[in-house]
């Protein structure tokens, strides 16, 4: 199905992964810094405090087909 996706649309290929991306610096930066970050949960925006933000994979899904 994920096959089919990407063959219907092909700019959106990377999409997810930079998406995971810029969301591993963005939790980086807070961490770095203090400060909180603003997440959807629930159906609802939640203020998370750096040490509970959650973890990302280490690899974004273009690694994890190629392995």
């Amino acid at each position: 199905m994920i096959r089919q996706h990407r063959e219907k649309y092909p700019d959106l290929q990377s999409s997810q992964a930079a998406m995971i991306r810029a969301a591993r610096t963005a939790a980086a930066l807070a961490k770095q810094h203090g400060q909180s970050l603003l997440l959807w949960r629930d159906g609802r925006i939640v203020r998370v405090a750096p040490d509970e933000l959650p973890d990302l994979p280490e690899q974004t899904p273009q690694a994890f087909e190629q392995s």
